[in-house]
């Protein structure tokens, strides 16, 4: 019987799970980027590192890429453990979850909305 690696080459379960990975994070941006802020996650926990926490690339990502789709759009990161959370009317507790902060310069608003692994919400 053939291997895995054989049949697909020795980089596939890394390149998948890349892929994968890329596919969550466009999801999240393109859904950002087009001010949808309430939606469900699934199969999302690829993103989180075993502390809970989004890697710090994959954070780039979102800014970078909603960045490009929408140029009206600024998203800020808000470390959980800074005192930008005080600006929060409400904090998450007992998930992993990352915050940010966006900036619409087209309508003039901005929002708060936090990623858990299974959803992304506005405040």
């Amino acid at each position: 019987m053939a291997e895995l690696n054989d049949v697909y080459g020795t980089n596939y379960q890394s390149e998948s799970q890349k892929s994968k990975i890329n596919y969550i994070l466009n999801t999240i941006v393109n859904n950002i980027a087009h001010r949808q802020f309430n939606f469900r996650l699934f199969e999302s926990l690829e993103l989180w590192t075993p502390s809970h926490e989004l890697s710090q690339q994959s954070i780039d990502t979102i800014i970078q890429k909603t960045k490009t789709i929408n140029k009206q759009m600024c998203v800020v990161y808000i470390d959980k453990k800074s005192n930008m959370t005080n600006m929060l009317p409400e904090l998450v507790v007992d998930a992993p979850v990352e915050y940010f902060l966006i900036i619409d310069g087209e309508f003039h608003r901005s929002y708060f909305i936090y990623i858990t692994p299974y959803e992304v919400n506005a405040f």
